[in-house]
């Protein structure tokens, strides 16, 4: 299976098809570029508990914006499968809009390192980081 997302179109398309329904939460993408994206999440309150944006909910929208990274590479035959995940936080996420920017590093054979930061509208704050790395496999591996 080779799948290269170019278009913002092509990526929410991805995304609604290849995820479930938990994992969706009005995500814009602003930019697709081989091995670049940035994502754009639109500020919900139920995404705050006290003021906090979630920890979890922080994840998981990384993993999608990186995942979505991994399909912007030309070379990338095969499902793309997480493997490591690592996330470091550096400030509470105050209410508002936020902007995920990925980048690719260079690919390792099947494996595509990739990092995440998450950031304020005005991209001036850094709120995390994460770094991942996915594989690359055949539709029919285990």
């Amino acid at each position: 299976m080779t799948i290269v997302l170019k278009t913002a179109e092509q990526a929410l398309a991805f995304i609604q098809d290849a995820l479930p329904a938990i994992d969706h939460h009005g995500e814009e993408f602003s930019r697709i570029e081989p091995g670049k994206i940035e994502m754009r999440v639109p500020y919900r309150d139920d995404n705050y508990k006290n003021g906090v944006f979630s920890g979890p909910l922080t994840m998981g929208l990384c993993d999608t914006a990186m995942y979505v990274t991994a399909y912007t590479l030309e070379d990338s035959e095969g499902r793309a499968v997480m493997a490591d995940f690592n996330i470091q936080f550096k400030a509470l996420i105050p209410e508002g809009d936020i902007v995920i920017l990925t980048e690719a590093d260079v690919r390792k054979g099947r494996s595509i390192p990739l990092s995440a930061k998450v950031m304020n509208a005005e991209k001036t704050t850094v709120y995390c980081t994460c770094t991942s790395r996915y594989v690359l496999i055949n539709q029919g591996s285990r």
